[in-house]
């Protein structure tokens, strides 16, 4: 970057240990830099194989899913509401293309940025209403939508929001809040992105339809590369906390060619 000077941490005293186990040069130092000193647990959250965490451990990840599966068996109208963002943008291809999959009717929407700026807003639930949308469900937005979930309902609209950011003391009125950071949700992991949680959401959905997961919640799908891409196109771009759940996330899906 021009004109810019670059502050280079210092990796401490634990690069040489993570050397010492085989992690590779650049890598030690990185972690070094985050604190990681252990050679042997920077081993393991790099390499090896776990389990990601059971999307049911989300508070109203049930409900979520209910309420989804309900509206594609009835062939119900769904609106996918997302932010224009990387992380927005990357939840809305996700959610949209899988719904779609299952043989849902899906209207994906990003506000204009300029015009409409950021979040769930009055104008466009109307909008999404005359569209003959029955479900919204937000991607990346939405945990502070109070008054614009309380327009949804009063038009007839269900809103399910799924969202990553931090909570507010009164939660949306909606048939389902997705949210890591929620007070009561149990989930361990708190630093999902829009697109973790929106990875999640399509997991669990196709667990109760047809899509085949193995016990450790990796795709056996043809839709798993178009949500590698995505994912890995979000990963390599948005900043977020890189803890086991976001890194064993990373490693599970396959690195998109091109990307």
């Amino acid at each position: 970057m021009k004109n810019k000077q670059w502050n280079e941490l210092s990796p401490g005293g634990g690069e040489g240990a993570l050397l010492a186990a085989g992690i590779p040069a650049l890598c030690a130092k990185v972690l070094a830099a985050r604190g990681w000193t252990d050679g042997e647990a920077a081993r393991r959250f790099l390499f090896e194989e776990a389990p990601l965490c059971d999307p049911m451990t989300m508070k109203d990840m049930d409900k979520a899913v209910g309420r989804l599966k309900a509206a594609l068996d009835k062939g119900e109208t769904l609106a996918v509401y997302g932010d224009y963002d990387v992380d927005g943008i990357t939840a809305t291809c996700l959610l949209t293309d899988f719904l779609r999959r299952e043989g849902g009717k899906v209207v994906p929407y990003i506000p204009n940025r300029l015009e409409e700026g950021y979040g769930l807003n009055r104008e466009a639930v109307e909008k999404l209403k005359n569209q003959g949308v029955t479900v919204v469900i937000t991607v990346d937005c939405g945990i502070t939508a109070v008054a614009e979930a309380d327009h949804a309902n009063a038009l007839g609209l269900e809103v399910i929001i799924t969202d990553h950011h931090e909570c507010k003391d009164t939660l949306p009125a909606a048939v389902a809040v997705v949210d890591p950071h929620r007070d009561d949700c149990p989930y361990p992991f708190k630093f999902l992105a829009g697109c973790g949680v929106g990875i999640y959401s399509s997991v669990e959905e196709g667990a109760r339809r047809t899509v085949k997961w193995d016990c450790r919640y990796e795709p056996q799908t043809q839709h798993a590369p178009v949500y590698e891409a995505l994912y890995q196109t979000w990963r390599r771009v948005y900043p977020v906390q890189l803890d086991l759940c976001n890194q064993k996330l990373t490693q599970n899906m396959w690195i998109a060619p091109g990307l």
